[in-house]
């Protein structure tokens, strides 16, 4: 028989802002991704992620908008495929929802609600929202290569412009003071 998940779904800033959101657990992620969109009049044009979580918010299984394969060879869950259900489906369990990994939009959501569905209502569903939820783009963007374990492992390389060469001169113009390299140097 089918159930209704009750979500609060908590935007990570300093005013309270949340949104309940009522779904089919047998519904799959990329309906509550969708849905949580909406409740925060954000657009959906960035990258997303479902990590089921704790008691103290760690990040643990990802369920990703896209496949992604990991170093270790595994891969993630896609959202259109994934179940709600199949990783979530008791009252008090979490998940972090991470939205637009450059301006890193964080929700908390947790299932504070099982219920039988209503067959007068269309889910998923936006049952309760609280406070104002800022623009999608109102947030700084902040990089701090220290805090990116990923970066510190694969840092980009500095990209320069040939003109900034021009500061050197010519280097035909260089003078007897260089001598060329022998041939056989490599």
């Amino acid at each position: 028989m089918a159930e209704i998940l009750k979500l609060r779904v908590i935007l990570d800033i300093e005013e309270p802002v949340f949104r309940d959101i009522e779904i089919k657990s047998e519904d799959v992620f990329l309906s509550l991704h969708k849905k949580i969109q909406e409740a925060f009049a954000f657009d959906s044009s960035e990258m997303a992620s479902f990590f089921m979580s704790n008691d103290n918010w760690d990040k643990g299984e990802e369920v990703t908008l896209m496949k992604m394969d990991f170093d270790d060879g595994s891969s993630s869950g896609e959202m259109k495929d994934v179940l709600i259900n199949s990783l979530i489906s008791e009252t008090g369990e979490k998940m972090v929802y991470v939205f637009d990994f450059m301006l890193m939009w964080c929700f908390y959501v947790e299932v504070i609600d099982i219920l039988p569905v209503d067959v007068n209502k269309s889910y998923p569903i936006i049952s309760h929202s609280f406070g104002t939820a800022p623009n999608q783009y109102s947030k700084e963007v902040t990089i701090s290569v220290s805090d990116d374990k990923h970066m510190l492992k694969n840092k980009p390389s500095t990209k320069f412009s040939m003109d900034a060469l021009d500061d050197f001169g010519d280097p035909d113009d260089l003078g007897s003071e260089f001598e060329e390299l022998p041939d056989d140097i490599y």
